[in-house]
């Protein structure tokens, strides 16, 4: 039961007497009682103070700390440079040479991209190449040689529609897209030629490369190029075959392309079950008796504002020296479905005949491919 109090002197001082207010009733008590009730109140009221400091020093503590951790902040964004954030460093192309004793890279630092290697069994890091100027010219597409000697590469960004490679520095020279090489015992850089998608022989005496739709090639020191093959169509995706005797590649024509295969000994061309369909990306099986390609069956070009044009794939297999073969996958009819969403010819290409062999793709049964 709660009582309320209200305590006021009497009138008469002389008889040191109070009134004490319950449930509006006057009840006169003694000063001394009084006395005790305020000894009470004042005690309590202690008592919540000792148990208020703890509570108090904690929220001042973490007032100050807030308050210095925001000053230190301050303090660290203004030592930290736009060039700072612009040269942050970042390694990328990672790949590993055959035998798997070397490991290369590309390393852009203060926006310079140079080519790092490590050896085994150290595998300590040393760049390799030295392009000094911060030119904004990219470094991509490293290669190993078979032998593991030398690394191939490209210097410079793809053309745009009107044939220009990006030049962030407007130097008066203009830029190139170019392949060079690269010593990897010496360091000892040459320039190759204009060109892309670097390759070498089976020999790694010779670099091959791509330009204006040929394949080219040029010795790995440097010297006089020349063209592999004259062959209608634009040649994309080269590769050799294991023995190093014959060039599988795409031979891209407009709305359609083959699977095409060069021998350098007969200096003869033959073309894999070639159909209307585009033929991209072909890979020789370890064997060099087959190769698996991906093929696009040509759809008509009908595009919407809010809809992109569905692109259906498959992933053929033929044999290299008939070029008879099967289809063993194919991919559904759905958005998610479509090669252009789902994955890119560059990156699934060189592992055709890996998911094949593992049998990976949406749980195929490749039989004896």
């Amino acid at each position: 039961m709660t009582i309320q109090t209200k305590i006021s002197r009497s009138p008469k001082a002389s008889k040191q007497t109070f009134v004490y207010s319950r449930r509006r009733r006057g009840v006169r008590i003694s000063a001394q009682h009084v006395a005790r009730i305020e000894k009470r109140d004042h005690l309590f009221n202690a008592k919540q103070e000792r148990h208020m400091i703890p509570y108090r020093r904690l929220v001042l503590w973490t007032s100050v700390s807030a308050l210095l951790l925001i000053l230190m902040a301050r303090a660290e964004a203004q030592t930290i440079t736009l060039e700072q954030l612009m040269s942050s460093p970042f390694p990328s192309e990672l790949i590993a040479s055959k035998r798997g004793d070397k490991v290369a890279w590309v390393f852009y630092s203060q926006g310079k991209r140079n080519i790092f290697v490590a050896e085994a069994p150290a595998l300590a890091a040393r760049q390799l190449t030295h392009h000094d100027l911060e030119d904004g010219q990219d470094v991509t597409q490293i290669v190993f040689s078979a032998n593991g000697n030398t690394i191939a590469y490209v210097r410079g960004g793809n053309k745009n529609q009107n044939g220009e490679v990006a030049n962030p520095t407007s130097d008066t020279a203009g830029a190139k897209q170019e392949v060079w090489t690269v010593d990897v015992r010496s360091g000892r850089m040459t320039r190759i030629a204009e060109g892309n998608s670097p390759l070498f022989s089976p020999n790694s005496d010779e670099v091959e490369y791509l330009r204006d739709g040929h394949i080219w090639g040029a010795p790995v020191a440097g010297g006089k190029e020349r063209k592999l093959f004259e062959a209608r169509g634009a040649v994309n995706s080269p590769e050799w075959s294991p023995d190093g005797s014959e060039l599988a590649f795409s031979s891209a024509r407009g709305d359609h392309s083959f699977i095409a295969i060069y021998n350098p000994r007969s200096n003869h061309l033959r073309f894999l079950s070639p159909t209307v369909d585009r033929d991209i990306a072909p890979r020789w099986s370890p064997d060099g008796k087959r190769i698996a390609f991906i093929r696009l069956p040509n759809v008509s070009d009908t595009f919407s504002m809010d809809h992109e044009r569905l692109q259906p794939w498959s992933i053929q297999v033929v044999d290299a020296s008939s070029g008879n073969g099967k289809e063993i996958w194919h991919s559904g009819n759905t958005d998610n479905d479509s090669f252009a969403l789902y994955v890119g010819a560059r990156r699934l290409g060189p592992h055709l005949f890996d998911l094949i062999r593992r049998r990976s793709i949406n749980g195929v049964d490749a039989g004896r491919f």
